[in-house]
């Protein structure tokens, strides 16, 4: 099972995903994303609960939020997140 993140704002993303299985809980995060790139991210396929937060850099080192996503399903999710620097959006399909 894989988190797709890909970017086509106008802006430096990155994403926190806190993923709890049957081994326990772990915390990734993606580094920065930009324009243009695809970070893919493999879990396990025995997920009990995803949170995922993605965030867009506003000024130096002053980052704000894009999105909050949780979910229980263990499915491959792609995020695509796009807009500007004070209007970002996000679409997310399970792929």
């Amino acid at each position: 099972m894989k988190i797709s993140v890909t970017s086509t704002g106008a802006y430096f993303a990155r994403c926190y995903y806190n993923i709890v299985d049957d081994l326990g809980s772990i915390q990734l995060d993606t580094g920065v994303i930009s324009a243009g790139q695809t970070r893919d991210t493999i879990v396990s396929d025995f997920v009990h609960t995803m949170k995922i937060r993605c965030e867009n850099q506003r000024f130096i080192n002053t980052w704000g939020s894009i999105f909050e996503f949780q979910t229980s399903q263990a499915q491959s999710i792609c995020f695509e997140i796009s807009g500007t620097t004070y209007h970002p959006k996000y679409s997310y399909t399970f792929c």
